[in-house]
């Protein structure tokens, strides 16, 4: 009975926490009726949520969480990527491979060659920066996103890459089938690797990405779309 109880209020706590992302989300689709709701914002108003202050009563959290995805929309460039269907994504699928191919040409050409696009893998990691947790786990992924809003764009390019090295040996003795059960499952081989979020951060940081990197690149992005 008591294991009972405690799945009962498991249950009515993530109803209650379900209500609340869709609250917010709700004030969102109103205030920004340009944009309105897009997949993945979910999942970031779930991490505003975890990564909230202890001690808040349920609105000011809500309100907290709210005017953080606003900022996240509109200071820190997700709306970009989330606009005129999704077409900013375009545009970091192929910032993504410039660097990629900068580091890694070796695995590109594989991924080339087993007709593997880098919208198979990396489509969550711009969609939610990675606070879907498929392919870092919620301490990896907390640990990112908390960076984001300090660094912006230019760390979440150098953790795809981090995790780009810690996959690229098992990639490149992998078909297309065995590929995409890696992609499906990184988290395992990512953890080897970098057994504390601090060592994904420091291995991030190893690789230099700058914003002129990515202006520049946008802007080649931009001449390939029109040309």
């Amino acid at each position: 009975k008591e294991e009972d109880r405690k799945e009962e209020d498991r249950k009515e706590e993530d109803r209650k926490e379900e209500e609340r992302i869709q609250r917010v989300l709700r004030a969102f689709s109103f205030c920004d009726v340009k944009l309105r709701y897009v997949q993945g914002m979910n999942f970031i108003v779930q991490a505003l949520f975890d990564g909230g202050r202890d001690g808040d009563d349920e609105l000011m959290k809500e309100m907290d969480a709210f005017g953080m995805l606003v900022s996240i929309m509109n200071t820190h460039g997700l709306r970009d990527v989330y606009e005129n269907h999704l077409f900013g994504l375009k545009r970091c699928f192929y910032q993504l491979d410039i660097l990629s191919t900068d580091h890694f040409p070796s695995l590109l050409q594989h991924f080339k060659e087993c007709n593997v696009t880098t919208s198979m893998y990396a489509t969550s990691w711009f969609l939610t920066l990675f606070t879907n947790f498929d392919c870092l786990s919620p301490a990896y992924a907390f640990k990112v996103f908390n960076i984001f809003l300090i660094e912006g764009w230019t760390f979440i390019y150098q953790v795809s890459l981090a995790i780009l090295e810690s996959l690229q040996s098992k990639l490149l003795g992998s078909d297309f089938e065995a590929i995409l059960r890696i992609l499906q499952d990184p988290q395992p081989i990512i953890m080897s690797m970098y057994p504390h979020p601090n060592d994904l951060v420091r291995a991030s940081d190893c690789y230099v990405v700058t914003d002129v990197m990515l202006r520049e690149s946008e802007r080649s992005f931009e001449e390939s779309m029109h040309g």
